[in-house]
């Protein structure tokens, strides 16, 4: 039976989630490979992101600077894709009510 008086091994514990990061990796990158998730979409770039900031959770403990820097990276790249495609659903989605609210007005002879 697991002793819960015990304090939480951080470095244990970072590590971890460093390898779910590395999980979360392979699975988008085969889930993007299968054309279950697209470029276009926002999951992909939201679980990429999660898997670098992960990683990089990981890498506090097991320090590596070019790991680092790539995770920094592709936290950046992927905010900016996220928030890239965000903006054009607002943007699409006023448009789409815009038309759809000129249908419904009647138009003055």
């Amino acid at each position: 039976m697991p002793d819960f008086s015990q304090p939480i091994d951080t470095g244990l514990l970072c590590r971890m989630l460093g390898l779910v990061g590395f999980c979360l990796y392979v699975i988008n990158y085969f889930l993007l490979s299968t054309q279950i998730f697209t470029a276009q979409g926002i999951r992909y770039f939201v679980v990429n992101t999660t898997a670098a900031v992960l990683v990089l959770i990981g890498l506090t403990q097991d320090f590596n600077l070019p790991a680092a820097l790539t995770q920094g990276f592709m936290i950046c790249m992927g905010t900016a894709a996220i928030l890239i495609r965000v903006r054009r659903s607002i943007l699409l989605r006023r448009k789409f009510d815009r038309i759809r609210n000129d249908q419904h007005i009647p138009r003055a002879a």
